[in-house]
């Protein structure tokens, strides 16, 4: 299981969201706006009430904001939203700034390559990551099936990858995807 956390402020608020990928592929997310402080630790039962914050990382219960929760504990396969990590498998003739990426760390998937249909023009030996900061016609859907690869883990579907994501990181990969 990984989490990802992003926090904001505007006009004194904070905002966060709350972003949980389990192995099994499901996708949980919360979101709200906190204006006072957070001081209690967290239970996994605070997340999935939706009442855990996170300040700069560390996580602590915040049941004090519940008035401004929003969307808690929505199991999301939906919207992207700006300053998420997005993920794209290439090698080869695919090329790193290609329209498919996922939400999803690859290494996840004890088997990436069938997970997200990859063509056997990927090699799959590259990963990058980049960061979203314009979601223009973004859309979302599980990977199409492609030969004998099944399909059906998250896909981001980004129509000018060069322009609407921040690279973060490139990684070589061995063993390839």
């Amino acid at each position: 299981m990984t989490t990802q956390i992003v926090q904001t402020r505007n006009n004194g608020a904070e905002a966060f969201s709350v972003t949980r990928f389990q192995s099994d592929g499901a996708v949980h997310s919360a979101r709200w706006i906190a204006t006072g402080k957070v001081d209690e630790a967290p239970s996994p039962a605070d997340f999935i009430s939706g009442g855990v914050a996170a300040i700069r990382g560390a996580a602590v219960a915040a049941p004090r904001v519940a008035a401004g929760l929003i969307n808690a504990g929505r199991r999301v396969r939906g919207e992207p939203y700006i300053g998420q990590t997005l993920y794209r498998v290439f090698g080869d003739e695919a090329l790193p700034y290609g329209h498919s990426w996922t939400r999803r760390r690859p290494d996840g998937s004890p088997d990436f390559r069938d997970d997200a249909g990859l063509p056997p023009q990927n090699s799959g030996r590259f990963v990058i990551q980049g960061r979203t900061h314009d979601l223009t016609n973004f859309k979302t859907r599980p990977a199409q099936p492609l030969g004998p690869n099944r399909g059906g883990w998250d896909e981001v579907i980004v129509p000018d990858p060069t322009s609407q994501l921040r690279t973060t990181r490139v990684s070589g990969v061995n063993p390839e995807f």
